[in-house]
């Protein structure tokens, strides 16, 4: 088993991870930030170069307080999205997906929060009660193969753009191997970051971070 112990946040979607670095009081200043960030990292063609371009911007930016791998293991951090999506950080973050092409149907949003106080966007899925952390795998019984390629597909494509990511835990272990049915993802997963698995004491439920455009027929009662 590897275990990460740098860069824990690199693991989550675009909107909290940017959300993570940020405190409160400041929060009024990000989009105008926010949008140039964006701008600056459409084209990054790997992972690395998404992170590095993110992390110098933070650098630079006196307004973002970066978080450091040992207040994020014990769980001392701060992540929030609204539920409803009608803040202008959220309305610039919105938008800038827009225009990628991708977009999120308020509707599917529920923010699910951990012991440590720590809040979590995620989508719903038919059958699922309000605040459940959703695991992938358990979900993909709703789709047919070709649906679940073009799942794969689109996962693969935002992956790489760093805009979104898909996280399946059991216990507190993230596993990405390819003989399991999230095989694509896992393979791309790979090329981005070299690990197999990696553990945090800060996370315990399995759950689902994806965009309503990968497949909306999903979400549908």
């Amino acid at each position: 088993m590897t275990e990460i112990k740098s860069t824990p946040l690199k693991f989550y979607t675009l909107l909290p991870s940017f959300k993570a670095h940020v405190s409160e009081e400041k929060e009024q200043m990000l989009p105008k930030d926010i949008a140039n960030i964006l701008e600056n990292i459409k084209n990054a063609d790997s992972y690395q170069k998404y992170w590095d371009i993110i992390d110098s911007e933070l650098a630079k930016n006196p307004k973002f307080e970066k978080l450091d791998d040992e207040t994020f293991k014990k769980g001392e951090y701060y992540i929030k999205t609204s539920t409803n999506f009608d803040s202008e950080y959220d309305k610039t973050i919105l938008n800038a997906l827009k225009e990628k092409g991708i977009s999120i149907a308020p509707e599917f949003i529920e923010t699910a929060s951990s012991k440590e106080g720590f809040s979590l966007t995620v989508l719903k899925i038919k059958g699922t009660k309000s605040g459940d952390l959703i695991d992938y795998t358990k979900a993909q019984h709703l789709l047919s193969d070709k649906e679940k390629q073009e799942v794969y597909t689109q996962l693969q494509k935002l992956t790489k753009l760093g805009i979104v990511n898909v996280d399946i835990l059991e216990g507190n272990s993230l596993k990405i191997t390819p003989d399991k049915p999230h095989r694509v993802i896992s393979e791309s997963w790979r090329n981005l970051c070299p690990v197999e698995e990696y553990t945090t004491d800060s996370l315990q439920k399995p759950r689902l971070i994806i965009l309503e455009k990968i497949h909306s027929k999903l979400f549908k009662n």
